[in-house]
């Protein structure tokens, strides 16, 4: 065979291969609009990069990004901050092919779960509309496995790495990482439960007796960000924030967050003050998970069942919209 044929071939090949690489991944993560095939934007906002592939190029489609536009001719990438079809008024150069898609921003888990993402690990996602003036993109946990999948992870404690007992600014905006140890932030679970979800409390133990407990109607106010909840409980941990049994005593439904900088709790003293971590508190609590970690400080996780903070591995806080 001619060294040229072998060439020929190599390439062809490794074009074919970009393209399905491209499709597979735009599949999932990106909208094609063949009607924007050509079509130059006439926006000074335009940035252009190189690329090897239309895949590669959509991953520099960052904040302010709404859609790329990829010429496989060039290797030549631009990005938009939107695609509207009216501003999109020039005329690709003869013989030269650009490719322009919509870029998907998943404002949840269940986003990427419905988009056919079924691997649990951490993703990126946009609760907030891009002309929002809190909008940013947010790291989260995504668990795709347990209960039919497309959780949003709100809570996740893998080890001590990151201390629990922090300012109302800190639980508000969030702290700590996704692959460790992390809170959303209480901006961010409010944007996520406007509409009521389901949410999902998983504790692990030492001997790796894993135990949850999911509740429906779960959300949250803005402002000093009030917990709502449904009665509705099923699991192996048992109820341990409606608790119907003294709800004036224990339950965490109605209350407000409290933190120990700023103390929305009804009890005479500041519960997060007297356990060392931010939480719906109200005399104080029968279940708490912000307490300080593999300590027995951190009495009751769960009351009932879970009796020392000591004992806990692991706890992940999920919801899920309906």
């Amino acid at each position: 065979m001619k060294p040229s044929l072998v060439k020929g071939i190599v390439l062809l090949y490794f074009f074919m291969s970009q393209l399905i690489l491209t499709s597979a991944t735009l599949s999932q993560l990106y909208t094609v609009k063949v009607e924007f095939d050509n079509k130059m934007s006439n926006s000074s906002l335009r940035t252009e990069h190189e690329s090897n592939s239309l895949s590669e190029c959509c991953t520099k489609c960052q904040t302010g990004c709404g859609c790329v536009g990829f010429r496989l001719s060039t290797m030549v990438c631009h990005t938009y901050p939107t695609c509207d079809l009216a501003d999109m008024t020039g005329e690709e150069e003869e013989n030269l092919t650009t490719h322009n898609v919509l870029v998907v921003l998943d404002i949840d888990c269940m986003s990427l779960y419905d988009r056919g993402i079924r691997t649990s690990g951490v993703y990126t996602i946009h609760p907030w509309d891009k002309l929002d003036p809190k909008y940013r993109p947010i790291e989260v946990y995504c668990d795709m496995e347990t209960a039919n999948g497309g959780w949003t992870a709100i809570q996740r404690r893998l080890d001590g790495s990151v201390d629990f007992n922090r300012t109302w600014n800190d639980y508000r905006i969030g702290f700590g990482s996704p692959h460790s140890a992390y809170w959303i932030g209480n901006d961010v679970i409010y944007q996520l439960t406007r509409n009521p979800s389901y949410f999902y409390i998983s504790i692990t133990l030492h001997n790796n007796i894993k135990l949850y407990e999911k509740y429906e109607g779960f959300s949250v106010s803005p402002g000093k960000f009030q917990m709502d909840l449904s009665d509705s409980a099923t699991g192996t941990l048992g109820d341990g924030l409606y608790i119907t049994a003294k709800p004036e005593e224990t339950t965490a439904v109605y209350m407000k967050f409290t933190t120990y900088d700023q103390d929305n709790d009804p009890s005479p003293g500041n519960c997060a003050v007297g356990y060392g971590g931010g939480w719906w508190f109200r005399n104080c609590y029968q279940a708490f998970l912000n307490g300080p970690w593999a300590s027995p400080k951190w009495s009751n996780p769960w009351g009932g069942t879970v009796s020392s903070g000591s004992d806990v591995k692991e706890t992940v806080i999920m919801i899920k919209r309906y």
